[in-house]
């Protein structure tokens, strides 16, 4: 009896493993209380990064995570819609650095 392994594409997962580093490495850096006030501006900036590496993957053709599933799969709208979700996630913050500035909000979390 053989045993077959499925043969895994990281690169169809590749957006939302790029967010979740993201996501890990700002929680991270607003453990250090002398850079807490500009994780607002971090969070931008690795998100227009992420809004970079992501819309190079644009017209890459469709990718299945594995060659016996099709669950995971990447393509030109999980793209766009990832694109859609950063730019909102960059408006948000846009929008909040008065407001938390204003109540005092100092949690990198926020």
């Amino acid at each position: 009896m053989s045993i077959t392994l499925p043969v895994i594409d990281l690169n169809a997962i590749l957006p939302q493993l790029i967010l979740v580093v993201i996501a890990a490495l700002i929680l991270i850096i607003g453990l250090i209380e002398q850079i807490k006030r500009f994780i607002p501006f971090i969070s931008m900036i690795l998100l227009a990064i992420a809004f970079i590496l992501i819309s190079g993957m644009w017209e890459s053709g469709p990718r299945s995570f594995s060659d016996l599933s099709a669950m995971m799969v990447l393509d030109d709208f999980s793209i766009f819609a990832t694109l859609i979700f950063i730019a909102g996630a960059l408006l948000t913050i846009m929008i909040s650095i008065a407001y938390a500035e204003s109540h005092a909000i100092n949690r990198s979390e926020y």
